[in-house]
């Protein structure tokens, strides 16, 4: 979805009418009383309203006349770059300050010029020439961003206020500016392989980029396009980025707004050795942000220092490595973890714990789900994402055994459905059913996975 942007000026000439106003003077009586004194005051009164509304009427008229200066010198740098056949796409700063328009120089090659009215020389913004489109102003007038490219995948070039190249982002939708105007929204390619093709290689993912972060994180994707759906922002306003959710099947598009997480996802790394074992953990932490919207108090503590404390039993970094007299016995632990679901209401993940003996042809594989309520900083089990009054396990079970019948190997034994201490995940569009390796698969299949797309039980789901 590209947006045209079309230049904004005023072409009217005001009027300007400056009114004047006398004050007739009042014959006063010499005698003295409370009516008579009563009405020199409203006199004194009346003549400084008058006089305050007289600089008042001056002051509007002044700031009229620079206005319409300025709508004047807007109207002939407009007019004067229509009349150059070179020049297209005349766009203005949403305050009339800056004008950024593009010429074609050569076998439809053109560069990008930018100018500040106040000045008398336009710019060339250097190192940028192609097949550029689109030009569109920050809301706070101090980044433009232009497009390069022919095809349905392009390069969205962000230009700062000294009229040099800032960064180049690869996508296929924006920008869609923040109010703000410290982030741009984009929609960018990935590689997933489509369930039918299409002209990408692969659908599209809803990246934030960043204009103030501090570190190299300044790109981050915060939704993931599956192989039969993509997303693509197309507005952000007070409420968050407005986007919508294309499928590549017969289902029909979905539009959505896109909130931003209140919290940052960091990731830590524990190692730990004995001369038995060597262990590597990857595990995320979260911490809330600091914005005044969402300014930490007590409760956001909270919540932080619960999820992190969850979060860091369930990767085991506060397990003891156990030393063997037998310094032959060699073992390898690697866990490492996979966000599934991110919003202000819900964070759910997995673990993945791998255990690799020496000697050993395959390692042993442990899954460990997570789900977390981010509003109480509570740990959800399976039966609390149901209504109370619905069998979630015979309708889950109904379900699931359908799924045991299209695996394509044999389980083990007969498929006994939803434990009581049942593990799973949630995804945007999914609910993961696991069981561990050795109940239902062998050790050389690992853990069995079933998803439940959640459209199949959003009718029983709180």
């Amino acid at each position: 979805m590209k947006r045209k942007i079309l230049p904004l000026f005023l072409c009217g000439v005001m009027v300007l009418t400056i009114m004047f106003s006398g004050c007739a003077k009042e014959k006063v009586s010499n005698v003295t009383g409370k009516g008579n004194n009563t009405s020199s005051i409203n006199n004194t009164e009346n003549s400084e309203k008058s006089q305050d509304s007289n600089n008042s009427q001056d002051k509007s008229n002044k700031e009229n006349i620079k206005e319409n200066d300025k709508d004047k010198e807007v109207l002939d740098i407009q007019t004067r770059l229509e009349q150059d056949e070179n020049v297209s796409e005349i766009t203005w700063s949403n305050t009339r300050t800056k004008i950024a328009y593009l010429k074609e120089i050569e076998d439809f090659q053109k560069e990008l010029y930018i100018r500040d009215i106040t000045l008398e020389k336009e710019t060339k913004v250097e190192g940028l020439k192609g097949n550029l489109y689109e030009i569109s102003w920050a809301p706070n007038d101090v980044w433009v961003t232009v497009n390069d490219g022919t095809s349905n995948i392009f390069e969205t070039i962000i230009i700062n206020k000294f009229n040099l190249i800032h960064d180049k982002i690869v996508n296929t939708s924006g920008p869609v500016w923040c109010e703000d105007s410290e982030k741009i929204a984009f929609a960018v390619p990935n590689n997933k392989e489509t369930i039918v093709p299409i002209e990408l290689d692969g659908t599209t993912d809803l990246m934030i980029y960043y204009f103030n972060s501090t570190n190299e994180m300044n790109r981050v994707v915060v939704m993931e396009g599956e192989n039969d759906f993509f997303y693509e922002p197309f507005e952000w306003n007070k409420d968050g980025i407005k986007c919508i959710k294309s499928y590549l099947d017969n289902r029909e598009y979905e539009e959505f707004v896109y909130e931003e997480l209140r919290y940052n996802i960091i990731e830590e790394t524990y190692i730990a050795k004995n001369k038995n074992s060597e262990v590597i953990i990857n595990y995320p932490i979260i911490e809330y942000l600091e914005y005044e919207e969402t300014k930490e108090t007590e409760e956001t503590e909270e919540v932080e220092v619960v999820v992190n404390s969850h979060i860091s039993y369930k990767a085991g970094i506060l397990d003891e490595l156990t030393e063997y007299e037998d310094e032959t016995y060699k073992e390898t632990l690697n866990v490492d973890y996979t966000i599934t679901k991110k919003t202000n209401e819900i964070l759910s993940m997995y673990f993945v714990h791998s255990l690799m003996m020496e000697g050993a042809a395959f390692p042993s594989t442990y899954i460990e789900g997570l789900t977390f309520n981010m509003s109480y900083a509570g740990m959800l089990e399976l039966k609390e994402l149901f209504r109370e009054d619905i069998d979630y396990k015979n309708i889950l079970n109904s379900i699931l055994n359908e799924k045991v019948k299209e695996l394509e190997f044999e389980v083990f034994e007969e498929f006994k459905g939803i434990e009581e201490e049942q593990g799973f995940y949630l995804t945007d569009s999914s609910l993961v059913i696991y069981y561990q390796e050795g109940i239902y698969t062998p050790h050389a299949i690992g853990p069995l996975f079933m998803e439940i797309p959640i459209e199949e039980i959003e009718d029983i789901l709180r």
